[in-house]
C-alpha cells in the first residue's frame, strides 16, 4: 500500500493528554520547550496549550479535559498523562480521507467529525482511528 505523493500530509504536532498542564509545562521546559498559546476550546471541551521546542523539534499540544468531557477524562483516568494523538495538516479533510482510503487503508472510525478549532484560529479539525497508527488529528490548512 502506498499513498500518492500528490497529496500533502504534513506533520504538525503530538497531542499530550494531561491532568496537570502546569507540571507538563515545567517538565517540557527542562527539555527545551516553552508554551506559545493557551486557551479553552468550548467546541472540544478542553483546555489547550501549544508548546514549541528548539530548532526543528516537534510541537507538543497539551490537552486537559474539562470535568464535563467524560470521554477524555476516562482516558486520562485509565492511562494517566500520555501522548495520545498525532496531528497532520492537510489541504482538505475530505480529500485526505479519500486519499488514504484510495491507497487501501481503512479508518476504524471517525472519532470527532470536522469542527472549528479555537487553537488554530477556527480551522477545521477532525479525529480518526487509523489501524497501525492510532488516533490521528487532521488539521485543515487555511
Amino acid at each position: 500500500m502506498s499513498i500518492a505523493t500528490d497529496f500533502s500530509f504534513d506533520f504538525h504536532h503530538v497531542g499530550l493528554l494531561t491532568a496537570v498542564p502546569e507540571k507538563a509545562i515545567i517538565n517540557l521546559a527542562l527539555l527545551g520547550y516553552s508554551p506559545t498559546k493557551s486557551l479553552f476550546d468550548p467546541e472540544q471541551d478542553v483546555s489547550l496549550t501549544m508548546c514549541e521546542g528548539k530548532r526543528d523539534a516537534p510541537r507538543i499540544e497539551l490537552v486537559t479535559p474539562a470535568n464535563t468531557n467524560i470521554s477524555l477524562s476516562r482516558l486520562l483516568h485509565r492511562k494517566d498523562d500520555y501522548g495520545y494523538h498525532i496531528c497532520f495538516t492537510v489541504p482538505s479533510i475530505g480529500a485526505a480521507i479519500k486519499q488514504i482510503e484510495a491507497a487501501g487503508a481503512r479508518f476504524v472510525r471517525e472519532v470527532v467529525p470536522p469542527k472549528p478549532a479555537a487553537l488554530f484560529d477556527g480551522a477545521l479539525v477532525a479525529f480518526y482511528l487509523l489501524p497501525g497508527i492510532g488516533l490521528i488529528e487532521l488539521l485543515e490548512s487555511k
